[in-house]
């Protein structure tokens, strides 16, 4: 279990693995306004991106299906579909898709990335990952598997802000660019003969309807929860409680 350690202070990087811990009875959180309900607490998160300026985070949580796997877990193909494995669980049985660490770190039990709902939290909410506090390194996701992950869930570039145009751009020439750029520029830096292909996976048409865009100027984490929710049919305008899927 992760120690009472939170990073307020860091700079997040999008595609980094970080922990939303459990909190106490008396202490308020808010998710875009609201309450975080009980399910979203105590679980492992992928931070999607990160607005410097608000000390903000959209992250998606992790979940372990306590030890099953997705095959295992369900043949609902709607919650098939919104969750996506990291090394070491097996490929996905449908579309084929296995994120990975990078430097090749491994989990240490399966875990699935939930792709359903983002979530907006504070920074000072979260906390590093044990083994992050215990090594040192920091855990991301590969910069292929972070890029499939942003294709697959029709988000626009959720890279933080200001990181997703280069240093001294006329468009933002006084921006400062935190450690999400190097992410950036390792995506377009490796070769997808290297790391595979990114071509969009099929998955119910409902759940995405355009194309990921990352070369564009960088959201904020309220847009980056705003333009998940248009590439989605039937999504409300993202304002109000957001359940935890019972995954």
């Amino acid at each position: 279990m992760p120690t009472a350690i939170n990073v307020e202070a860091e700079v997040f990087i999008p595609g980094q693995l970080s922990y939303l811990p459990k909190r106490r009875d008396d202490e308020p959180c808010s998710l875009s306004g609201s309450e975080i309900p009980d399910g979203c607490s105590d679980h492992p998160v992928v931070i999607l991106s990160t607005d410097q300026r608000e000390r903000k985070a959209v992250v998606l949580i992790l979940t372990s299906f306590g030890g099953k796997s997705l095959n295992e877990h369900s043949s609902i193909p709607r919650i098939r579909a919104s969750h996506l494995p990291i090394h070491p669980s097996p490929v996905h049985p449908d579309n084929g898709i296995l994120l990975f660490l990078d430097q090749d770190i491994e989990l240490r039990k399966m875990s699935y990335v939930n792709t359903e709902s983002p979530r907006q939290i504070e920074w000072a909410l979260l906390q590093r990952h044990y083994r992050e506090q215990r090594t040192g390194e920091r855990f991301r996701l590969r910069p292929d598997s972070f890029a499939k992950l942003l294709e697959y869930i029709g988000s626009e570039a959720p890279l933080g802000r200001g990181t997703s145009v280069a240093p001294q751009s006329p468009l933002h020439p006084s921006t400062t660019y935190s450690p999400g750029w190097d992410l950036l520029e390792s995506m377009k830096a490796n070769s997808l003969a290297q790391y595979g292909s990114i071509n969009r996976p099929t998955v119910p048409p409902r759940r995405i309807s355009e194309p990921a865009r990352y070369l564009v100027r960088a959201p904020t984490a309220t847009s980056t929860l705003q333009a998940v929710a248009r590439s989605r049919e039937g999504c409300s305008s993202g304002s109000g409680p957001i359940p935890c899927p019972k995954a």
